[in-house]
């Protein structure tokens, strides 16, 4: 509760500031976390889509995640908008969406070079046997529109206790790092777990052009 009331001050607190003019220290915070909020994609920012009002996320703050693309989109909100078995799909403030399963990045859509559909093989049990392998198959489009499907060999190691930066907050979690090789590329995972065994924070791979997609909760 207490956590949650943190997240609504300090969003509520982007819609206002005191007669003085001076940012409270809240508001800083909210601010360096979320700099975009409210906005739509670079070169189109009045375009945002709904439901992204600090009204409306101070309401329902466990609705919202922060994404990031580097080179692409700064750090930015996405908020739920469908959910079921385990897959969670994420709409971005900038337009785009992202589907997770557990946490594990399976699908984007509105990106240049979207990752169509991907499946992680075991890689959520060798985390939690503490390290291990596992291959993973991903499909993009070829730029003839037509599905390409590629397998990667992945290592998985790592489980160091770490400070993770939620934004709004920071909480210790175990960092897992899965290494990847295949079809002639190479990428590196990262997966930050909170005691719960539950992916609080990520780094994904999500194609050859965008690069890698980081996410966590509020």
């Amino acid at each position: 509760m207490m956590r949650k009331a943190l997240i609504a001050a300090a969003l509520m607190a982007l819609s206002s500031c005191g007669t003085t003019g001076q940012q409270s220290p809240v508001l800083t915070l909210a601010r360096a976390a979320i700099p975009a909020l409210g906005a739509g994609p670079p070169g189109d920012p009045s375009a945002a889509p709904p439901g992204f009002s600090p009204q409306e996320v101070a309401a329902n703050p466990g609705a919202y995640s922060l994404i990031t693309i580097h080179g692409l989109y700064p750090a930015g909100l996405a908020r739920i908008v469908e959910a079921s078995d385990g897959r969670v799909t994420y709409e971005s403030q900038y337009r785009f969406s992202a589907a997770y399963r557990d946490g594990i990045l399976v699908g984007t859509r509105g990106l240049a070079d979207d990752l169509m559909a991907a499946d992680p093989g075991n890689l959520l049990a060798a985390i939690r046997a503490g390290g291990g392998t596992t291959r993973r198959v991903h499909e993009t489009l070829s730029p003839l529109d037509e599905i390409e499907r590629t397998s990667f060999d992945c290592t998985i190691g790592g489980g160091a206790l770490e400070t993770v930066n939620l934004g709004l907050k920071e909480v210790p979690a175990r960092g897992w790092e899965e290494e990847c090789l295949g079809g002639g590329l190479q990428f590196k995972n990262k997966y930050w777990l909170d005691s719960a065994g539950e992916i609080v924070a990520s780094r994904q791979f999500v194609s050859e052009t965008v690069a890698y997609l980081r996410e966590n909760s509020l």
